[in-house]
C-alpha cells in the first residue's frame, strides 16, 4: 500500500463506539480467557456473544454484503461448514445427538468478527493507526499480567489446576495466549529492519527473552523461529542490518541461557532441551522416544490411520467431530472415550484429516494455507510496517498449524488478522 494513502486512512478518526466493539472482539476472537479461572464465567458471556454474531450476520447478508464479496462468501461457507458438517459426519459414524454436534461446534461463529473488522476498516470506520495501538496496548499489558503470574504466584498457587501444564523436562508451564505478543513482536521486529529505531529493536529483544524463557514450548518455538527467519527474508531489508540485529539477538540469547542453566535451580537442564527438540526428529521418523508428551502424539497418530484404514469412505469424508460431552462418565468423554487418550489437534494435519477427511483437509487447510501465504509474503515486503507484521503473524499461525491444526482447529484470529489484510488491500 502506498505510503501516502496509508496517511491518508491514518487521519480518520475511530469513534468511541468503534473502538470498544474492536476490542471486545478481539478479546473473543482470541478466546482470550480460556485456560484461566474464569473460564466457566467466559463461556456463558462467548455465548451471548455469538448470538450477537449472529444477528450481525444476518443484518449483512440482508444487505446483499455478503453475496457480493468473495471473502464474505467464504468466510460464510466455512461457518456452515464447521458448524453442520462435523456433527452430521460425527452422527453417522459413532451416533452422537446432532444437538452435542452443533454445541461443540458453535465456536465456529467467532469466524464473523472476521466480517466485521473487514468492513469497519474498509468502510473507514476503523484506520490503521488505532487497530495498531489497540494491538500494542493489548500486547503490552498481556506482557505485564504474565510475568507477574510468573513470578508472583510461581508454580506453588496453581500447580495441578488446568491453568498449568507440568512437563518432565519443562517443569511448569502457563497457558500464556501468545498470538498478540508474537503479532506485536514482529511489528517491533519490521520496525527496526526497515528504519533502523533502536527503541523498536530493545522492545523487540524484551519480548523475544520473555518467548524464550517463560513461554517455552517446543513446537511454538520452532514456528517461531522458523517465522522469524521468512519475515526477514521476504521483508527485503538491508542484510548488513539483519546480519548486525541476528548477532546480536544470538549473543543476548546465550548470556540469558548461560545464566539460566548455571542458576542453583536449572543447573545441568541443557540435556532435557536437548531431549525435546531431538524427540521432534525420532517422533518424524516414526520412532518412540524418551518424552511422553511426543510419544503420546505418535500414538494419537497411529490410532487414528489404524482407524481410518477399517473404511476409505472415512477417510475421504473424516469421522466428525465429537462432543466432549459425548459418552461422557466418570473419564474424559469424547473421542478419548473411544480410543483412549486422544485428541485430533494434537497432530495438526493428521488431525484434521481425520475429523473432516480429505474433502475437509482441501477446503478448510490446504486451500486457506496457500491463500493466505501468498497474501502475507507480499504485504510483508510492500505494506505498512503493521500490515507486514499482521502478515507474519499470518505466516506464524500457518507454520504452527502444520502440527496443531490452529487454521482449522482454532482458526479465529488468524482470519480476523486476514480480514484486516484484506480489508486495507481494497484501499489500494
Amino acid at each position: 500500500m502506498k505510503s501516502s494513502k496509508i496517511s491518508r486512512i491514518a487521519k480518520i478518526k475511530i469513534k468511541n463506539k468503534e473502538a470498544i466493539l474492536l476490542i471486545i472482539n478481539i478479546i473473543f476472537v482470541m478466546r482470550y480467557f480460556i485456560a484461566t479461572p474464569i473460564e466457566r464465567i467466559y463461556y456463558i458471556i462467548e455465548a451471548i456473544f455469538d448470538l450477537f454474531m449472529i444477528l450481525y450476520l444476518i443484518k449483512e447478508i440482508l444487505k446483499n454484503r455478503i453475496i457480493n464479496n468473495n471473502y464474505f462468501l467464504y468466510v460464510l461457507l466455512l461457518i456452515l461448514f464447521f458448524s453442520f458438517y462435523g456433527p452430521i459426519r460425527a452422527k453417522i459414524v459413532f451416533g452422537q445427538p446432532i444437538y452435542l454436534g452443533l454445541l461443540a461446534s458453535r465456536g465456529a461463529l467467532l469466524l464473523i468478527p472476521s466480517i466485521f473488522v473487514y468492513n469497519k476498516i474498509k468502510n473507514n470506520f476503523i484506520n490503521l493507526y488505532q487497530l495498531k495501538k489497540i494491538f500494542v496496548i493489548l500486547c503490552w499489558v498481556s506482557l505485564i499480567v504474565y510475568t507477574l503470574i510468573y513470578f508472583v504466584l510461581g508454580p506453588i498457587l496453581l500447580s495441578g489446576s488446568k491453568y498449568m501444564l507440568y512437563d518432565l523436562y519443562w517443569g511448569y508451564r502457563y497457558k500464556f495466549n501468545l498470538e498478540l505478543i508474537v503479532l506485536i513482536s514482529f511489528y517491533y521486529y519490521l520496525n527496526y529492519i526497515k528504519k533502523g529505531n533502536f527503541p523498536f529493536l530493545l522492545k523487540f529483544i524484551l519480548i523475544l527473552g520473555f518467548l524464550i524463557f517463560l513461554a517455552k514450548g517446543r513446537g511454538f518455538l520452532i514456528s517461531y523461529i522458523i517465522t522469524f527467519l521468512l519475515v526477514s527474508i521476504f521483508a527485503h531489508s538491508n542484510i548488513s542490518k539483519v546480519i548486525r540485529l541476528y548477532f546480536l539477538v544470538i549473543v543476548i540469547s546465550l548470556l540469558f541461557l548461560i545464566s539460566y542453566v548455571t542458576s542453583t535451580e536449572f543447573k545441568g537442564n541443557l540435556k532435557y532441551y536437548y531431549i525435546k527438540y531431538s524427540a521432534v526428529i525420532d517422533i518424524l521418523k516414526g520412532e518412540n522416544t524418551i518424552d511422553p508428551s511426543a510419544n503420546a502424539r505418535l500414538i494419537e497418530a497411529t490410532t487414528m490411520n489404524e482407524y481410518l484404514k477399517e473404511d476409505k469412505s472415512k477417510l475421504l469424508w473424516g469421522v466428525g467431530s465429537l462432543s466432549n460431552y459425548f459418552n461422557r462418565g466418570e473419564t474424559e468423554g469424547g473421542f478419548s472415550s473411544i480410543f483412549g487418550y486422544l485428541h485430533p489437534s494434537d497432530v495438526g494435519i493428521l488431525g484434521i484429516r481425520f475429523v473432516w477427511g480429505i474433502f475437509g483437509l482441501m477446503l478448510i487447510y490446504l486451500l486457506p494455507f496457500f491463500v493466505m501465504l501468498k497474501k502475507s509474503i507480499k504485504y510483508i515486503n510492500e505494506a505498512d510496517v503493521f500490515i507486514g507484521s499482521i502478515s507474519g503473524f499470518v505466516i506464524y499461525s500457518l507454520i504452527g498449524s502444520i502440527y496443531t491444526g490452529g487454521i482449522a482447529f482454532n482458526p479465529y484470529f488468524t482470519y480476523f488478522c486476514f480480514g484486516i489484510i484484506l480489508a486495507f488491500e481494497a484501499h489500494k
